[in-house]
């Protein structure tokens, strides 16, 4: 079960993520928080405590190395180290905040794969690539490939005039957006430890969270009331269609990671901080 979602705190900016670390290497409570603004950037805000966040009193600037900028709200912090999406390509990062320099990249798909700019995890999201951490460890939900320009018809057609952001191109008839992948990876090396092919239709991805290795889908992000009407377990294969009541309590959520340590739910939405108290039993919502 899934309780009624608080206001932690807020930001001026409309998508965003904030973060704690899941599983500190030193095994001891902390009270850190992290937090990055917007769906691109370079720029980590670490923050003592929820007090100093509220005040806005960062403690600790990290600045990514420009040239691998991260994109979306789905990365993580786990054992010290950040865990994101590289702008612009299909690699994933592990950033050590400790030496506060990247210590690991891997390519999600074969080795000449770019964007084209059409791909989608998530309905009103910005973003390819949500990392999660639960009891288990980490994984990784991420689009399907949609083939270069090369391979499929970009013309703009007549309604077009190549101003439109919202423009993507035509897919090839061979390609799937209702196809996501969600894997098992490596936290050191971010190698892939098991991969699983998963179709969901688009409009049933508004977001989603893993708990205790179970994969929950939000069929909604930009409506107040919506539920979860998907689920799937890693560990038995098993995909069921469920309908468990979610709210989105500002109308547009832009992250939730779940933090099996205090067994809560973190939102970003619509600038503000949430958090959603679950209740699991036998190790599901």
């Amino acid at each position: 079960m899934i309780g009624k979602p608080y206001f932690k705190s807020g930001s001026s900016t409309h998508q965003g993520a904030w973060l704690r670390d899941l599983s500190p290497l030193s095994g001891q409570r902390d009270t850190r928080l992290w937090v990055t603004h917007g769906s691109r950037g370079t720029r980590l805000y670490e923050f003592d405590d929820e007090a100093a966040l509220t005040q806005n009193d960062t403690r600790t600037l990290y600045e990514l190395d420009e040239r691998m900028p991260y994109m979306g709200t789905g990365h993580v912090i786990f054992r010290d180290s950040l865990y994101y999406h590289w702008a612009d390509t299909w690699k994933i990062v592990r950033y050590d905040l400790r030496m506060r320099a990247p210590v690991a990249v891997h390519q999600l798909h074969h080795r000449e794969a770019q964007l084209s700019g059409g791909e989608r995890l998530y309905q009103d999201v910005e973003g390819l690539v949500d990392f999660a951490v639960d009891q288990t460890g980490l994984w990784v939900l991420y689009a399907n490939l949609r083939p270069t320009a090369s391979h499929s018809d970009t013309s703009m057609g007549d309604n077009d005039n190549g101003n439109n952001r919202n423009y993507r191109p035509k897919p090839p008839e061979d390609w799937d957006e209702d196809v996501v992948f969600l894997a098992k990876l490596d936290p050191d090396s971010l190698n892939v430890l098991k991969k699983w092919t998963l179709r969901l239709p688009l409009n049933f991805r508004g977001n989603a969270f893993m708990v205790c290795g179970t994969l929950y889908v939000v069929r909604h992000a930009n409506r107040q009331r919506t539920s979860i009407s998907f689920a799937f377990d890693a560990y038995t294969d098993e995909a069921k269609n469920v309908k468990i009541a979610f709210t989105n309590p500002y109308g547009n959520t832009a992250q939730l990671a779940y933090d099996p340590r205090k067994n809560e739910l973190l939102g970003w939405d619509s600038g503000n901080m949430v958090l959603y108290p679950l209740l699991l039993s036998n190790n599901t919502l």
